[in-house]
């Protein structure tokens, strides 16, 4: 099945993603930095008797009409990939543009869908939101978390289904709003530098932004950015060593849910680069507690490293 899902309500589209994939494994290419033909190989060289899988493409754009040459040599190339058994998810931002060649050939296999932030004004959007997913939170709570975000739905409604998630979907307080400040504030930090080290350069510089804007301090993006390549070259070590997810979490003390989160994201990260990051942020670190850079410029080199 191909499913072409776009839109900019990022909630919903991974909710209906995660009905698409209901439990089988996940295998995310990302399509900035993704070769076809080594992709076509991947998938066409599949055990046959392994468990069905789901291949997520995000940022899927299809091919443009320009170039008869080009467009033909890659639908020659999507042929062969659409036509296998296995679930494919094509993730975009913008809606499915039928007037291209590929979306011709393969249009009629296509399930579109497309997830849109309704237009409301904050209040009711806000409200509406709480609504839709039976989330339950005192007003003072509420107070807090919009003069965390005022007018940013964005930053409000991402920040209030992690904190629904601490809290073990019980009553949010304002003590929770809180508390959860600076789990977010880490947990902000560690979705860039993942973006980071996975080499999604366009995306990392996208959502510093968005986290400079929130009021996030570029020393604390450095500060974090430290501790978590220690984690990850520590996982890397662990993982090599046999050992499981929990027992990563317990030797290095954090949950076991990171060490799962970091496992996928090592999967995807060559030994060279990692060691290349360990160093640039030794060299950082120095630089930093030297005072002989700032950390502006130390955070703006690390994206785009």
């Amino acid at each position: 099945m191909l499913y072409y899902i776009s839109g900019d309500d990022t909630f919903n589209k991974n909710k209906y993603v995660n009905k698409i994939v209901a439990g089988k494994e996940v295998i995310n290419i990302d399509m900035a930095t993704c070769d076809y033909s080594n992709v076509m190989s991947m998938m066409l060289s599949v055990d046959l008797f392994a468990e069905p899988k789901v291949y997520i493409f995000e940022g899927f754009k299809g091919f443009s009409n320009k170039s008869e040459k080009y467009s033909k040599a890659n639908i020659a190339i999507l042929d062969q990939i659409f036509k296998c058994d296995e679930t494919i998810v094509l993730l975009c931002d913008k809606p499915l543009n039928r007037d291209t060649t590929w979306y011709g050939k393969f249009g009629t296999g296509i399930e579109a869908v497309e997830f849109n932030l309704e237009q409301l004004d904050y209040e009711t959007a806000l409200e509406t939101f709480i609504a839709d997913n039976h989330i339950q939170i005192t007003s003072d709570a509420l107070d807090v978390l919009k003069l965390n975000f005022p007018n940013n739905i964005f930053g409000a409604t991402n920040d209030l289904l992690k904190i629904w998630e601490y809290t073990d979907h019980q009553q949010i307080g304002e003590d929770d709003v809180k508390a959860a400040g600076q789990i977010l504030v880490e947990h902000k930090i560690f979705e860039l530098y993942n973006l980071i080290i996975l080499g999604r350069t366009k995306q990392a510089i996208t959502y510093l932004e968005i986290i400079r804007n929130e009021g996030i301090s570029d020393s604390d993006v450095l500060l974090v950015s430290f501790t978590q390549i220690k984690r990850m070259y520590e996982t890397k070590v662990l993982i090599a060593k046999g050992y499981t997810d929990f027992k990563i979490a317990a030797q290095i003390k954090i949950s076991p849910y990171a060490a799962k989160q970091n496992r996928k994201i090592l999967a995807h990260v060559s030994n060279a680069r990692l060691e290349k990051i360990v160093q640039m942020l030794a060299d950082f670190d120095y630089q930093f507690k030297s005072g002989t850079n700032t950390p502006t410029n130390l955070v703006d080199q690390l994206v785009i490293s």
